[in-house]
């Protein structure tokens, strides 16, 4: 069997492995149907893709402030944080802007008695980003982020994350369909084998700087 390089592809080979007809006539079929197996591809994929930080999803925003405005909205396919800055022109000088928690917003810097400057830092809130302190003008920021991958439409589709990451979105999604189909036997390799691509890919093509869910490089999750 060829290995799967497309979305069908994958979606047949989904099947085949699970022992499940992939024939819509076949009373079989019902127990892993094609939106199923849409469903979990797509699922391993976004999964794998923001948290691993992976270079496949990267993006780069611009973002203008206004003066006594403190707050942007994030972009549409916004993931995860990434890294953001802007030249000083003052000083020219890059200057980053540097993410903390919301919790570490209020205790810090929430007061109303605190005076408009440049931007030093931000936390995320909703669909916004909140900047401490309050921009004094209208900055241009640039903000790297790993954005949404956008869903699958057609079989014939692929990106270049499907075509270096197929044994780890493949795997994945393997070990999540064994409790559609009651397959125990081989959940535990399927589970095997997805950690062990998932670490391949991570050393491949993961960032040495992390957003994570840990501090790590002045970025909080």
């Amino acid at each position: 069997m060829a290995w799967s390089r497309t979305f069908g592809q994958m979606k047949t080979d989904l099947g085949t492995w699970l022992g499940v007809d992939t024939d819509a006539s076949n009373p079989n079929y019902v127990r892993l149907p094609e939106d199923v197996r849409e469903f979990l591809i797509l699922q391993a994929r976004r999964r794998i893709a923001l948290r691993r930080d992976l270079r496949f999803f990267e993006e780069m925003d611009t973002i203008t402030t206004a003066d006594g405005d403190y707050t942007n909205g994030l972009p549409s396919n916004y993931g995860r944080p990434y890294f953001m800055w802007y030249m000083d022109t003052d000083t020219d000088s890059v200057v980053e802007v540097k993410q903390i928690t919301r919790s570490e917003w209020h205790e810090k810097y929430s007061s109303d008695d605190a005076d408009n400057d440049k931007p030093t830092h931000y936390c995320l809130y909703a669909d916004q980003y909140v900047w401490v302190p309050t921009p004094d003008s209208n900055y241009t920021i640039y903000h790297d982020y790993y954005a949404e991958p956008e869903d699958f439409d057609d079989d014939a589709d692929y990106d270049d994350f499907l075509v270096k990451g197929w044994d780890a979105i493949f795997f994945e999604a393997l070990a999540n369909g064994c409790d559609y189909v009651m397959e125990m036997t081989r959940l535990v390799e399927f589970q095997r084998k997805a950690r062990q691509h998932l670490m391949e890919i991570s050393g491949d093509h993961a960032r040495a700087r992390y957003s994570g869910r840990s501090l790590q490089n002045s970025i909080p999750g």
